[in-house]
């Protein structure tokens, strides 16, 4: 069913949109470049379409029986210390914000619905100790609901007043299907998967008091105060929990979940999927996920897990926290829906279910069919691909126009263009390809490519096991990638190894791991390279273009092979641009993305999985191939 966003209304108690940018609402789109995409309001991963609607007191989800968790007990010492008060790290200054509202004003606070419903609403709030009031707000923010289910809707505080006070909230690192899809099951394994889901996570936070006033809503009127039994004087509600819509909200809840279950022993943090050193699924650990309340693993031994998330749990209680008995599910093989996707333990496929399928195909043949379309009703649609398209990143080169036209069109309607129409049609076309095998077999080669204006170079080495094992962390892990490419950056900045240590330190980059990416280089610089392909271009491009053309060569010969079908293939290049592009999947670069596309048409016929990382120009095997030097690896 198709949800449309009605346009922004001036009265207030009416309709009005989602306000478009990620800052004021607390949220993030999991770090793609989607223009003009309103991110979801369940939580930062939801993949349905969500539309504001009028505030219905009675329909807004609470929790029935509130126990308030001070927020500065379950944060880390250093992060609890930083948000004990007010301070310059965490507030703008005077300046800053007389500046913002001179350049870019804010509307004033209002209220998406009526004011009996508002009055209603605060009625309730109060009675459950999630308000206090106040006479002296700092800053006055405006309601609105979203449909959550067919019994109720959640409350969103619009943030956007108590926001501009607070700096920009740091960035926040959240699983998402591209690392449920790194994860690898050995052969004639059965995966057991289980999750959970706290209770009204964000409303049980309780905000530090200085903050409170920042928080504020819409004031109340003498009568409606005497209707509440409240002093005249205090005219303010302000929320003594944490709001939906609070630039830092993720950040704080994400951190607060993380501490509870890490420092009480019940998790390790290095088997989170974030920070994998081997995505390998055994029956010695289990692999997690941690999204803001929701909570989820996955390991080949079913008591294992189960004692682990019976120590989660009891991590949960000694916190003060609620688990949402309704959402538990225990490990089993049978398909668990996380984060959106049916995975199933027992065949070992990540996939979307079929009634998600469905209803996907049908808002946008919807959306083909209008007459008209908004760039907001087309962002939402595109939101719910890009998610979807995750499992397989190399589908997302399928998109370049509909960026355009949600850019373009935002809240004005106009009828879709025949190229945005070509690209929804071949969406609709690569839905079935959309799914990943978590026991996909490894290609039994290594492949390396690189790229010179004079020609182009592809190396290969028998994939031992040790290599493989070098491999894995830094060609599927993203977090190891980038610290990898930031490391590299700084010993080129500073060649001297005590300043580099130092500068790396300040990054939050350990020596270990530092000393990872030097033995990787090494494992890669020992193996038995031969040539593949060393060739002259037959025209002149750009070297950005040609490195993934090299690429391309790779791939096409990978194909070669009938065991490469369905398998996983690691790809080293020493280009930082087609290493990332490769990674992400697309390029605003259309130059970039035409060969794009033809290497995810390989891939996505082929069913491989591309695992690519960077290596240095100097330790690249591909290297001399590539400018066809005499001292090449020895043909293949």
């Amino acid at each position: 069913m198709l949800v449309s966003i009605p346009p922004p209304s001036t009265a207030g108690g009416q309709f009005r949109p989602l306000p478009a940018s990620t800052d004021s609402l607390g949220l993030q789109t999991s770090g793609l470049d989607l223009p003009f995409l309103s991110p979801p309001l369940t939580s930062a991963f939801s993949s349905a379409t969500t539309a504001v609607v009028p505030l219905i007191a009675e329909r807004v989800s609470l929790p029935e029986k509130l126990n308030i968790v001070p927020l500065l007990s379950v944060l880390p010492e250093p992060l609890a210390a930083q948000y004990a008060g007010p301070s310059s790290a965490l507030l703008r200054s005077s300046t800053a914000v007389l500046t913002m509202d001179f350049l870019k004003p804010l509307r004033k606070p209002r209220v998406a619905g009526s004011r009996a419903e508002y009055v209603r609403l605060i009625a309730r709030l109060k009675s459950l100790g999630m308000l206090g009031f106040t006479a002296a707000p700092k800053a006055i923010n405006g309601v609105f609901t979203v449909g959550k289910d067919q019994e109720t809707d959640r409350l969103i505080i619009d943030a956007q007043p108590a926001n501009r006070y607070f700096v920009d909230s740091p960035h926040v690192d959240l699983p998402n299907p591209s690392h449920l899809v790194q994860m690898a099951v050995p052969a004639g394994e059965a995966m057991f998967a289980g999750k959970s889901d706290m209770s009204n996570f964000y409303h049980h936070l309780g905000v530090p008091e200085w903050m409170q006033p920042y928080l504020a809503l819409p004031p109340l009127t003498p009568s409606e105060l005497a209707c509440l039994g409240l002093p005249a004087g205090a005219a303010f509600p302000m929320c003594l929990t944490t709001p939906m819509g609070f630039s830092h909200a993720v950040f704080l809840a994400q951190s607060a979940h993380e501490h509870v279950v890490y420092s009480s022993g019940a998790l390790r943090r290095e088997d989170s999927l974030l920070r994998l050193s081997s995505p390998t699924v055994t029956r010695d650990r289990a692999l997690h996920g941690i999204v803001i309340d929701d909570f989820f693993l996955f390991c080949l031994d079913r008591e294992l897990a189960e004692r682990i998330m019976q120590r989660v749990f009891a991590a949960y209680r000694a916190a003060g926290f609620v688990v949402k008995q309704s959402k538990v599910v225990m490990p089993t093989s049978a398909p668990v829906k996380i984060i959106g996707f049916d995975v199933d333990g027992a065949g070992c496929v990540i996939r979307l279910s079929v009634q998600s399928q469905l209803s996907l195909m049908q808002s946008t043949l919807a959306v083909m069919r209008a007459a008209t379309v908004t760039g907001a009703m087309l962002s939402h649609l595109v939101g719910r691909w890009t998610w979807v398209m995750m499992l397989r990143r190399c589908s997302l080169a399928v998109l370049q126009h509909v960026y355009r036209y949600c850019r373009v069109a935002q809240y004005r309607r106009f009828t879709l263009w025949p190229s945005v129409r070509r690209e929804l049609s071949m969406l609709l076309s690569l839905l079935p390809l959309l799914e990943a095998r978590l026991n996909a077999p490894f290609f039994h080669r290594a492949i390396a490519s690189d790229a010179s204006e004079l020609a182009g170079g592809v190396v290969a080495a028998p994939l031992t096991p040790h290599l493989r094992d070098r491999l894995w962390p830094l060609c599927s892990s993203r977090h190891h990638a980038v610290h990898q490419a930031l490391t590299n950056a700084q010993r080129i900045r500073f060649p001297d190894v005590t300043l580099s240590d130092k500068s790396l330190d300040v990054l939050g980059i350990s020596a270990a791991e530092a000393s990872s990416f030097d033995a990787f280089y090494g494992t890669v610089a020992s193996s038995p390279w031969r040539t593949i392909v060393a060739a002259p271009w037959w025209d002149t491009e750009h070297i950005n273009v040609l490195e993934l053309r090299a690429a391309l060569l790779a791939v096409h010969w990978a194909l070669s092979f009938p065991s490469a079908l369905v398998s996983r293939v690691f790809l080293l290049l020493d280009s930082s641009v087609a290493f990332f592009s490769l990674w992400k999947g697309r390029s605003s670069s259309p130059a970039l993305l035409l060969v794009l596309r033809k290497i995810s048409s390989l891939l996505l016929a082929g069913g491989l999985s591309l695992l690519p990382g960077w290596v240095p120009s100097a330790v690249n095997p591909a290297d001399a191939p590539s400018r066809l030097h005499r001292d090449a690896c020895p043909p293949g």
